[in-house]
């Protein structure tokens, strides 16, 4: 198995080299990345989020490999939390759409695909009160470690009048060969 890994996030490329130092990891974005090979597969998870263009990275995805395997989020869960706190939300990102908005994209690049959605459960009990689970969940949930205390209370408040088991729905898609 050969595996190519694609990250514009130096300290993600670092993790992966440490983690799995036989496979090949570059540091760079979609946009700018540039190679001469083919890939069979495509993994794109939860990454869509950041590109500038929708529609130019998936071409690009799809000119680059045979199929693409993606998962993306549906409405629920971390992307209701994320629409909720928008002014708190990471400014890396710059698609808030859910998987709908990728399966248009493949529709208009007329690129067949199957698709799945899976809905999983999280507890999230933990972001109501003031601990460091919960932190870190909601820093998880909006990409931020730097949250101030009041930024903490503030989304712990809204957590309180949530469930506590938030569902997330994932789209999942394969493109056709």
């Amino acid at each position: 198995l050969d595996v190519f890994g694609l990250d514009p996030s130096e300290r993600q490329v670092k993790l992966f080299r440490e983690n799995f130092p036989d496979y090949r990891c570059v540091c760079s974005s979609l946009e700018e990345f540039e190679t001469v090979e083919h890939f069979d597969l495509a993994f794109v998870v939860h990454t869509l989020y950041y590109v500038e263009n929708l529609n130019d990275a998936l071409k690009k995805l799809y000119d680059l490999s045979d199929r693409m395997l993606i998962v993306h989020h549906g409405e629920g869960g971390i992307n209701e939390v994320e629409h909720t706190f928008i002014d708190l939300l990471s400014g890396k990102r710059r698609l808030l759409g859910t998987y709908e908005l990728i399966l248009t994209a493949l529709d208009s690049l007329n690129i067949k695909y199957y698709f799945e959605s899976v809905v999983a459960e999280a507890d999230v009990s933990s972001c109501r009160s003031d601990c460091s689970t919960g932190r870190s969940l909601i820093s998880f949930c909006l990409e931020r470690l730097d949250l101030t205390d009041d930024d903490y209370e503030r989304v712990s408040a809204w957590f309180r009048t949530r469930p506590s088991i938030m569902k997330h729905e994932d789209g999942i898609i394969l493109t056709q060969g």
